[in-house]
């Protein structure tokens, strides 16, 4: 159903549509060539695809087609390209609010080797998840200013424990420290590297790049397409991710959208 969308880049970048197709009954909008966007259900957030050259009509098009997937006195978040935010706030979109966060996208075919470090990769295991539960929080207020309560990260990492389709990986020290965590998602013909927290005291020793390399060298000796969604803004991850071989894909911009209940 996502015929139209046809450069690797492009697939890559917006790989999560992907994902939301496979799902049971996903919220869809699309004319099958210009613009596409849904998503798994109101609780998540709306994937919106365009092409590169979109005429006035179809630009009206999309402002009411998003608008049909709005839900009265709630923020629905949403992700577009840039060029189609810009448009937006141009535009003065009635249903924009403040929220806006800029988004890397990486996608990677040729890996360089990082410097060796000690320790080793290996697949998390349930005595390990107080410490990944304590990396999920330091890594929500850190990334994305958020407090996460102890039972909400628990309730996060358990998730991915429980999963079919992805999987827990930590970097493992020669001291037996935990001192980088990732997750493995599959989705298709991708795979998407997520979840990656290394604590301040253990950066800056290559124990990152390792686990990524990898992973990455994993997912791609089964023939999957490894991805990356990253903060844009935050130089040091975007570094470590190119320094072993990951390239961009371009920006993307996750934003809200509100319809306002009027007294």
């Amino acid at each position: 159903m996502l015929e139209f969308i046809n450069s690797k880049k492009e697939k890559c970048k917006f790989a999560l549509l992907y994902q939301i197709m496979g799902g049971d009954n996903p919220e869809v909008c699309t004319d099958n060539k210009n613009y596409f966007m849904a998503r798994t259900d109101s609780e998540h957030p709306i994937w919106l695809w365009t092409n590169s050259k979109l005429t006035k009509i179809k630009l009206n098009e999309i402002k009411e087609n998003l608008a049909k997937f709005l839900i009265k006195d709630k923020k629905i978040k949403c992700t577009c390209d840039k060029e189609i935010y810009d448009i937006l706030r141009s535009e003065n979109y009635k249903y924009l609010t403040d929220d806006y966060f800029e988004m890397g996208t990486y996608f990677c075919e040729k890996l360089i080797k990082p410097p060796v470090v000690d320790g080793k990769c290996r697949v998390a295991e349930s005595k390990d998840i107080p410490t990944l539960v304590k990396f999920h929080k330091d890594n929500a207020l850190e990334i994305d200013k958020v407090e996460i309560t102890d039972e909400q990260s628990l309730k996060d990492i358990t998730d991915v424990f429980d999963s079919k389709n992805r999987t827990f990986y930590v970097w493992e020290n020669d001291s037996k420290k935990l001192v980088c965590m990732a997750v493995i998602n599959k989705n298709g013909d991708f795979a998407r590297i997520n979840f990656v927290y290394t604590p301040e005291e253990e950066r800056r020793k290559n124990y990152a790049k390792n686990l990524i390399y990898t992973l990455t060298q994993k997912v791609l000796g089964e023939k999957l397409l490894p991805i990356l969604y990253t903060d844009f803004n935050y130089p040091a991850s975007n570094k470590a991710y190119m320094a072993v071989g990951y390239e961009s894909c371009g920006l993307l911009i996750n934003f809200s959208c509100q319809k306002v209940l009027v007294q």
